[in-house]
């Protein structure tokens, strides 16, 4: 599948007509009309166009880049500021690379000193946000290295922290998912030790946040208690009120958001309703935040109860994920927001829908974790619209399937324990019999944090 195709799936049938207006000459038009017409359908043939139009590979290989660089202009203007974030939000990381190898190129030729550290700063931390398994931490160190490298004697103590530390962070990100946290702790600590050790003699208040954010990443990913993680974090915001504006501006809400995390992961979910609700009421462009902050403020109303905020929340800021042209994978955590919603609201007919959707995608499209969330949303379906035999069968099967050696692996445990529970409740119910305290004390053994709006619906 080509960028072009790629690029064009995220945008509706409007978006795609705007395309229309391309300055194009010869084939150009033919190809890029066979892309307008039918590249929103799932059997589109890109394969075929070649053939179809008497084209070379090479000659229409040609074509596609010269649409796909057009089309880019076209809706951002020839503006790497606006275009790369914007792709990467998209979820279009292998296009992203792309073009920030392209506009590199093009910016060492012409552009001014100033516009190449605005470009490297941008696809630095472009690179830095793109979380496993998309994280690449030898492209992310390259453009780190580049950027200070282009500030020379201009960077600063806050630019060589903000630079060190970002990088840390991905890596302590990847590392984790890649399941390599026991090995990586110690490398992980030391370079956040050499960097406390140094900052002793500074009185930057940003470096001082920065460092203390990203301590609270290393206790998030590393630790097992959730009180370090929060006064990390509550120190970085006490050196923040101390930044300019700007930097105020630009980390106030990330934040607020991690310490509402915190909050949830200690079971103190008003504290983190607070949180989430002052982090997003001084936002000012939601288009700019990522998927993850907003989810974890819907699951926060949820978490408390208070249903119509979370009603809200999802209709202002994650509905219009589960538009045509966003990235599956994106739409699948969505989807799971949408369908809790619905049972939590006891909309059977939406949770039904839903769950639907969440069982049509395809093994190799999704992890292993996602495929364990829709069983746990299967079986919460049938459990919550009061259809207990099925529950109870279908996490008989779920049992049984934990107990395969491939599942049998730490990070699956919360779904072990889920599924156990969850048959173990069914059966109560079919009995007639009041949930026992030996249920009662099961369920609350269950992981805290986000994972408890699926078994507070138990």
């Amino acid at each position: 599948m080509s960028y072009l195709l790629d690029f064009y799936r995220t945008f509706d049938g409007e978006q795609l007509a705007q395309f229309k207006m391309l300055d194009l000459k010869g084939k150009e038009e033919l190809v890029r009309d066979e892309y307008v017409r039918y590249a929103s359908g799932k059997n589109f043939n890109e394969q075929a166009i070649p053939a179809k139009f008497q084209l070379t590979q090479k000659h229409f290989d040609k074509i596609v880049s010269v649409l796909l660089d057009k089309s880019i202009v076209r809706f951002y203007n020839n503006d790497f500021r606006t275009a790369i974030p914007a792709l990467f939000r998209k979820g279009l990381t292998p296009l992203v690379i792309h073009e920030l190898k392209i506009i590199e190129r093009n910016l060492q030729k012409s552009a001014v000193k100033q516009e190449q550290i605005a470009f490297l700063k941008i696809a630095f931390e472009t690179l830095a946000a793109m979380y496993h398994p998309n994280f690449d931490s030898k492209l992310t160190h390259s453009y780190g290295k580049k950027y200070l490298i282009a500030l020379g004697n201009k960077a600063t103590i806050d630019d060589k922290v903000y630079t060190s530390l970002l990088i840390h962070q991905g890596d302590m990100i990847a590392q984790c998912f890649a399941g390599n946290e026991n090995s990586y702790r110690s490398t992980a600590l030391a370079l956040l030790q050499q960097w406390e050790k140094t900052l002793k003699k500074v009185k930057s208040p940003f470096a001082l946040f920065y460092f203390n954010f990203i301590s609270a990443s290393y206790v998030k990913f590393f630790g097992t208690e959730v009180k370090p993680f929060t006064d990390a974090l509550e120190k970085a915001l006490h050196y923040l009120k101390q930044c300019d504006a700007h930097q105020q501006e630009v980390y106030t809400f990330k934040a607020l958001c991690e310490l509402g995390f915190g909050h949830v992961e200690g079971g103190n979910y008003l504290a983190a309703l607070q949180s989430y609700t002052s982090a997003f009421s001084q936002l000012k462009d939601a288009a700019l935040v990522g998927y993850y902050q907003k989810s974890c403020y819907f699951n926060a109303c949820l978490l408390v109860g208070d249903l119509p905020l979370a009603q809200e929340v999802f209709e202002q800021y994650l509905k219009g994920y589960l538009s045509k042209g966003v990235n599956r994978s994106l739409q699948f955590d969505v989807l799971v927001n949408a369908f809790t919603l619905c049972l939590h609201t006891s909309d059977d007919k939406g949770s039904y829908a839903y769950l639907q959707q969440l069982k049509a995608y395809k093994k190799n499209e999704i992890t292993r974790t996602a495929q364990l969330i829709i069983r746990v949303c299967e079986n919460l379906y049938f459990y919550c619209t009061k259809d207990f035999a099925q529950s109870k069968a279908i996490a008989l099967r779920n049992v049984k399937f934990m107990a395969r050696p491939e599942n049998k692996n730490e990070q699956y445990a919360y779904y072990k324990g889920f599924y156990d529970c969850i048959y173990q409740y069914s059966k109560q119910r079919l009995s007639g019999k009041p949930i026992s305290k030996e249920l009662l004390t099961q369920r609350q053994t269950l992981h805290g944090g986000m994972y408890a709006i699926f078994h507070s619906l138990l």
